[in-house]
């Protein structure tokens, strides 16, 4: 601590200093002005989110495709279906865009953890009950739950969708998709918290009288254990090893092989081989019932039964080859 203090004349100077201005005081509004808050873009989290899905718009596209050709022979009429959107957005605020009567269905996508929703909102569900019962799906706005036999018609339906959009998964992961129940009321939705993020895809689909919409939801935690799968670099590099792998396959498919069926064998001492003549029978060491040994290039691969097919000498394929260890065996060389 410093020993030096003002003393009375000096401490009256400065505040004259100070009120003639010859002094600044610095009242705080500088440090105030330093520490205000940078602006936050809310929507970057989405957007770098969004970037770890970007494969999953090959496999909506695909999924597209399936279900217009499953529904149209399903309704017996001429359905379109179109991807719409894909967003990330919070479980609880997505939930809030439906009312009751709703078709959520709930469906698990082994072996990831959790489950997911497919929703079809009402007029989606009384138009495509009206095409199954011989209808062209008109729009009618009932307000009222869904009938028994409305509920067992859309779950059949919500069946076969779950099918294409498990077949169109195959391009980047294989799932097996089960439906576990089917509720008509948001309330009563809670397989995650509201504040989780789920990536949200809605489809349209188009008939001769309407044209309504049905939605995927699936939990973003969900998907993270194969995020990687679902980004466009892990998907071209798995395209570019599939591509190659085919093109091995077609190469080596067009090789020709040699292919012996060797009908028996028998082993022989130099001077035996020596002392052979026109007309000696040499006895082998298998019979008619035996199984003959059958090679590629000189490999061994195969046994078989010789026979007769179509006049032409011939072998039935009965067995891989199995190497057995063999005993006894004369190994004189003369």
């Amino acid at each position: 601590m410093s020993d030096k203090v003002l003393s009375q004349e000096e401490i009256d100077a400065l505040y004259s200093a100070m009120s003639d201005g010859q002094i600044q005081v610095n009242d705080g509004k500088e440090a105030a002005e330093v520490s205000e808050a940078a602006p936050y873009d809310l929507s970057s989290q989405k957007t770098k989110l969004h970037r770890h899905f970007d494969v999953l718009e090959e496999v909506y596209d695909k999924f597209s495709g399936q279900l217009k050709e499953r529904l149209s022979g399903k309704l017996k009429s001429v359905v379109k279906v179109e991807l719409i959107s894909t967003e990330i957005v919070k479980f609880g605020e997505f939930l809030k865009n439906f009312s009751r009567p709703t078709s959520f269905n709930v469906f698990s996508m082994e072996p990831l953890h959790g489950n997911a929703l497919l929703i079809l909102t009402p007029n989606m569900v009384f138009s495509l009950v009206d095409c199954l019962l011989g209808g062209k799906g008109r729009p009618i706005k009932l307000n009222r739950d869904f009938t028994v036999i409305e509920q067992r018609l859309i779950q059949r339906l919500v069946v076969d969708m779950l099918k294409e959009f498990e077949r169109a998964w195959e391009i980047v992961h294989s799932v097996r998709i089960l439906l576990k129940n089917t509720k008509t009321n948001p309330d009563y939705i809670h397989m995650i918290e509201n504040n989780d993020q789920v990536l949200v895809s809605s489809f349209s689909i188009k008939g001769e009288e309407y044209m309504e919409e049905i939605y995927f939801c699936i939990p973003y935690l969900m998907l993270e254990p194969i995020k990687e799968a679902l980004s466009y670099g892990k998907f071209r590099a798995l395209e570019a090893r599939t591509a190659s792998d085919e093109w091995i396959k077609n190469v080596l498919g067009n090789i020709e092989m040699t292919l012996t069926a060797e009908l028996g064998q028998t082993s022989y001492k130099v001077r035996q081989v020596i002392e052979l003549k026109v007309g000696d029978v040499i006895q082998l060491k298998t019979g008619p019932q035996d199984p003959i040994l059958v090679k590629f290039e000189n490999v061994p691969k195969f046994t078989g039964i010789p026979g007769i097919q179509k006049g032409n000498m011939s072998v039935r394929i009965s067995d891989y080859w199995r190497e057995k260890q063999e005993t006894g065996k004369d190994d004189d060389r003369e």
